[in-house]
C-alpha cells in the first residue's frame, strides 16, 4: 500500500465488490488512503471495517494509531488492548502499545510490550522499536544489538539502518555510521522521476492491454414469423377494444415517432437511444420502421442486459450467492439464456433440477441462493414462478387463502431432500471429512503467524466454495413441526410430497422428488405457470398487470380483462414459452404504441389500458441512459467466469493445502491485474459500465441504489419512489457532471454542429429523443448566447433534470 497506494485502493475496491462484508479489505484500503494522506477516507474505511467486524485487530490498531496522533492515548491503548485480547499473537498491536506508552512517558511498560512482541517471533519492526527505546535510554550497546538483529531478519528495513547509524555515531564508530546512513538513503523511498513531455505522449499512444470480456451470443427473432406476430397483436387489440367499448373507455392517441423510439429502446434494451439511432429512426420514411426496430432491439445484446436486471431483481441475485458461493457463473448463465432465447419453461426446469457445483452447472445458483433454507426456497419458488404466496402457511393455516400448513409441508417435501453441500452423497466424505482434514493440515502448515491469520478466512472459504455441490439425499424426509396444532395430522409426522393444484406430480423410481416437482411446475397443464409469466411480462411492458399483485393469485382472483388474460395464457403456451416472441407480440399491439396514461393510478385500483402506464425509469434505466449520453458506446464487460473457474474450482477430497493456497493466490492476482486495467473505464472513481455489468448488490451510497435498485434481499425489492438524495445526485453528482465534460458523447454531438440551432437540436435529440419547439429554441438560444459553451452545459443539465427525461411516456 505504501509503495503504490493507488493500486492498493483499486485492489481492495475489487475485493469489496466481490464481498461487501470482507472487513479486512476495508482495513487494507484504509492503510492505502493513509499513505495518500487522505484522512477522511482513512477514517471512513476503518469505521466500515469495525462496523463489520468490531474485534478486527488490524482496524483496531489503525484507529488506535490515529487516536495516538491526536494524543488521545487512553483511547488508543483501549483499542490496542482489545486487539491483543482478540489476537494475543498479533505483533503490530504489541509494538503499537509500546509506542503509545512511550508517548505517555511510561518507558518501562513500553519495554515489556516490545519484549512480548519479540517473544512471539523474531520480528524486525519489534527489534527496531525496542532499539529506539534503548537508544532513548542511552543504553547504546543494547540498542546496537537490536538494530543489528532487525537488519539480520530484514536487510531492507530502512528504519533499522537509520537507528543503527545514530547508535554507532554515539559509540564513536563514525565510518560504520556513515555506511549505515548511506544504506538508509538507498532504501528510503525516492520521489518519482519527472517524465518528459515526449515520454508522456508516448505513453498516451501505447495501446492498453486487451481485457477479457464475457459477451453474450444473441439469437435474433425469426423474420418469417412476423405476420403471425402482427395477427396475434391484432387479436389482443380487439380484446382490449371490446373491453373499452363495454366500459366506455376512450383509448389514448397513438405515440408520435419520437415518443415511440424512446419508449421501445427503454423497454427492450434499458436505455434511451443515442443521437444517431434517434436521427436514423426519425428520418426514415419506411412505413414498417416500428416493427423492424422492435425486431432489431429484441435481437440485440442490449435485450439480455436489460432483462437480466429485471430477473436479477426478482430472483434476488447476488454476486456472493451465500457466504461461500460466488454468483458470477449463475449471472452469466442467466444473461446467455436470455440472449439465446432459451424458453422460460426450460430455464425454470434447469434452475430447479441442476446438480453439482456452480462452476460446472451454473444453474445451481438458484438453489444455492438460500442454502439450508428449503422452506423459504419453496415459498419463493411458488411465488416467483406460480404467482402464489404460500409463506404464511409455513407456520399456520393461511389466514387469507385456502392453503393449510400441512399442504405447505407437502409442497416442501419435494425440495427438502436437496442439499447444497457435497458431504451428503459423496462417499469419500463419509469416513473422514476431507475438509476437516485440510483444516487440520493447515494448522500445521509452516507460515508466519500474521500470514496464517490473514489467510485463514480465505482458506476456509476456498474449502466451503468447493464443497457447495447441489445434490439429493433420497431418504431425507420432512416432518411436520413439533408445535403442529391441527387435527389432520400429528406433530412430527413424515409428510409425503404433494402439489397444491393441477395434476399430481409423478415421481419416478430412483429420481429426486424435485425433478417431478420441476416437470409439474413447467407443464402446460399447470394452471398458474403460463398465466404467471404472461401476466408478469404484460406488467413489464404496460406498467400494470392484468392481475395485481402479480405474485398473489388466489382461486377467486379475477383479471382486469379475463378474456384477454385467458388469451395471453394460451398464447404463451402456443409459443412454447418463447419470451422474446411473446414480448414481440405485445410491442406490436396498438395499445402498446399509444401514448401513456398520465393520470395517477391508486394502488389496488383497476386500470383498463387506454395505453401504457406512465412510469419513471428504473434505477438501471436512469444509470444506463446517463451513460448513453456520456460514453456511448459502453465497452466494459465483466470478466468471464471461466477464468475464475480455472483457478478456484478444486476437488476438496483430493486437494492439498498448498493447492488451495495457490489457487487463492492466483485468483487474487487475476483480480489485481483486472483492477489495474479498469482506470480507462472510470470517472471520478465510478466504473462506467451498464448496470448489468456492475457488482450486485452495489453499496447503499451508489447512484443505482439511491435511485431504487434493491439490496437483493426481497423478491422484486426495487423501488421507483423519488427522494431528496436523488434530486441532489441529479443536481450535483458526478454522473450528471460527466455529461458536461469535454469529449462526452453529447459534447461531441454539439460541437459537430455548425450552427446554434443545429447544436440546440442535437441536445434535444440526444437527451429527449425529440426536436425542440420554437419556444424551447428561443430559451436555449438566449442561454447559449449569454454564457457561450457553458450555456450549452446549462441546457443539457436542465433537460436531464426534467420529468420528461426520467419518465417513460
Amino acid at each position: 500500500a505504501k509503495n503504490n497506494p493507488g493500486q492498493a485502493i483499486k485492489d481492495q475496491d475489487k475485493s469489496i465488490e466481490l464481498d461487501g462484508k470482507y472487513a479486512l479489505a476495508y482495513s487494507r484500503r484504509a492503510e492505502a488512503y493513509f499513505s495518500k494522506k487522505d484522512m477522511a477516507s482513512t477514517v471512513k474505511n476503518i469505521e466500515s471495517a469495525l462496523g463489520l467486524q468490531p474485534t478486527l485487530p488490524d482496524a483496531l490498531c489503525q484507529r488506535a494509531y490515529l487516536q495516538a496522533m491526536k494524543k488521545e492515548y487512553g483511547r488508543a491503548l483501549s483499542d490496542v488492548d482489545a486487539a491483543i485480547k482478540t489476537s494475543p499473537r498479533f505483533i503490530p498491536a504489541h509494538i503499537l502499545r509500546g509506542k503509545t506508552l512511550i508517548a505517555q512517558g511510561n518507558k518501562e511498560d513500553a519495554l515489556k510490550s516490545f519484549h512480548k512482541a519479540i517473544s512471539i517471533r523474531d520480528d524486525a519492526p519489534a527489534y527496531t522499536a525496542r532499539g529506539l527505546l534503548y537508544y532513548d535510554k542511552k543504553e547504546y550497546e543494547k540498542s546496537l544489538q537490536d538494530f543489528t538483529r532487525a537488519i539480520e531478519i530484514d536487510a531492507r528495513l530502512a528504519a533499522a539502518y537509520q537507528g543503527r547509524a545514530q547508535t554507532l555515531k554515539k559509540l564513536g564508530r563514525e565510518e560504520e555510521s556513515k555506511q549505515d546512513t548511506a544504506k538508509f538513503k538507498e532504501l528510503s523511498p525516492k520521489p518519482p522521476e519527472k517524465k518528459s513531455d515526449k515520454d508522456k505522449e508516448k505513453e498516451k499512444k501505447e495501446d492498453p492491454p486487451p481485457i477479457p470480456k464475457f459477451v453474450v451470443k444473441s439469437k435474433g427473432v425469426d423474420p418469417l414469423s412476423i405476420e403471425s406476430v402482427k395477427a396475434t397483436a391484432r387479436k389482443i387489440d380487439a380484446l382490449v377494444a371490446e373491453n373499452h367499448q363495454k366500459l366506455g373507455i376512450k383509448p389514448n392517441p397513438k405515440t408520435d415517432d419520437s415518443q415511440f423510439v424512446r419508449r421501445v429502446y427503454l423497454d427492450i434494451v434499458g436505455t434511451i437511444p443515442n443521437y444517431r439511432q434517434v436521427s436514423k429512426f426519425l428520418d426514415s420514411n419506411d412505413p414498417d420502421k416500428r416493427s423492424k426496430l422492435i425486431d432489431e432491439l429484441l435481437s440485440s445484446e442490449g435485450y439480455a442486459s436489460h432483462y437480466f436486471n429485471y430477473w436479477a431483481d426478482i430472483l434476488r441475485y447476488k454476486d456472493q450467492l451465500n457466504n461461500n458461493v460466488r454468483g458470477e457463473p449463475f449471472r452469466q448463465w442467466l444473461k446467455q439464456s436470455l440472449a439465446e432465447n432459451k424458453t422460460w419453461n426450460r430455464m425454470v426446469y434447469e434452475m430447479l433440477t441442476a446438480e453439482g457445483s456452480i462452476w460446472d452447472n451454473p444453474a445451481t445458483g438458484y438453489l444455492q441462493r438460500d442454502p439450508g433454507m428449503q422452506l423459504d426456497v419453496v415459498n419463493n419458488t411458488t411465488r416467483i414462478f406460480l404467482g402464489t404466496r404460500i409463506g404464511c402457511a409455513q407456520c399456520h393455516n393461511h389466514p387469507f387463502d385456502k392453503w393449510t400448513q400441512k399442504e405447505f409441508y407437502e409442497m416442501a417435501a419435494f425440495l427438502f431432500p436437496t442439499l447444497p453441500s457435497a458431504a451428503g452423497t459423496d462417499k469419500r466424505f463419509w469416513e473422514k471429512n476431507p475438509a476437516q482434514q485440510l483444516k487440520e493440515e493447515y494448522a500445521k502448515f509452516e507460515q508466519e503467524e500474521e500470514e496464517r491469520r490473514l489467510n485463514r478466512n480465505r482458506f476456509d472459504r476456498m474449502i466451503s466454495m468447493n464443497m457447495a455441490l447441489v445434490n439429493d439425499m433420497l431418504d431425507r424426509k420432512i416432518k411436520l413441526p413439533k408445535d403442529y396444532a391441527y387435527d389432520d395430522a400429528k406433530p412430527g409426522t413424515v409428510v409425503a410430497p404433494k402439489t397444491l393444484f393441477g395434476k399430481p406430480a409423478e415421481i419416478k423410481d430412483g429420481e429426486p422428488a424435485r425433478r417431478a416437482f420441476a416437470r409439474w411446475m413447467v407443464s402446460k397443464d399447470n394452471p398458474r405457470f403460463a398465466k404467471t409469466i404472461a401476466n408478469r411480462l404484460w406488467r413489464q411492458v404496460f406498467g400494470q398487470g392484468l392481475i395485481e399483485p402479480v405474485d398473489d393469485m388466489m382461486d377467486d382472483t379475477v383479471a382486469e380483462n379475463p378474456n384477454l388474460m385467458d388469451f395471453l395464457e394460451a398464447e404463451m403456451k402456443r409459443l412454447n414459452f418463447d419470451l422474446k416472441e411473446y414480448l414481440r407480440v405485445l410491442m406490436h399491439t396498438e395499445v402498446y404504441q399509444r401514448q401513456a396514461c398520465t393520470e395517477n393510478i391508486p394502488v389496488g385500483s383497476i386500470y383498463h389500458f387506454p395505453g401504457p402506464v406512465l412510469r419513471r425509469m428504473t434505477a438501471e434505466q436512469v444509470w444506463d441512459s446517463f451513460l448513453t449520453l456520456a460514453v456511448d458506446p459502453i465497452d466494459y464487460r465483466e470478466l468471464p467466469s471461466e477464468l475464475k473457474k480455472s483457478y478456484l474450482k478444486l476437488d476438496v477430497a483430493d486437494a492439498t493445502v498448498e493447492e488451495l493456497l495457490e489457487a487463492d493466490r492466483m485468483s487474487a492476482k487475476l483480480d489485481a491485474e483486472r483492477n489495474s486495467q479498469l482506470a480507462r473505464f472510470k470517472y471520478k472513481g465510478e466504473l462506467l459500465a451498464r448496470a448489468s455489468e456492475l457488482p450486485s448488490p452495489l453499496p447503499p451510497n451508489h447512484f443505482l441504489r439511491m435511485f431504487g435498485q434493491s439490496d437483493r434481499e426481497l423478491i422484486a425489492g426495487s423501488s421507483m419512489t423519488g427522494s431528496v438524495p436523488q434530486i441532489l445526485l441529479m443536481y450535483n453528482g458526478p454522473i450528471s457532471h460527466m455529461l458536461l465534460e469535454k469529449n462526452s458523447t453529447i459534447y461531441n454531438n454539439i460541437v459537430k454542429r455548425n450552427t446554434l440551432n443545429g447544436g440546440i437540436r442535437a441536445v434535444f435529440l440526444t437527451v429527449l429523443s425529440r426536436e425542440p419547439d420554437a419556444d424551447e429554441v428561443a430559451i436555449a438560444s438566449e442561454e447559449i448566447k449569454k454564457n457561450g459553451a457553458a450555456g450549452y452545459g446549462n441546457v443539457v443539465w436542465s433537460l436531464a433534470n426534467t420529468r420528461e427525461f426520467l419518465f417513460i411516456q
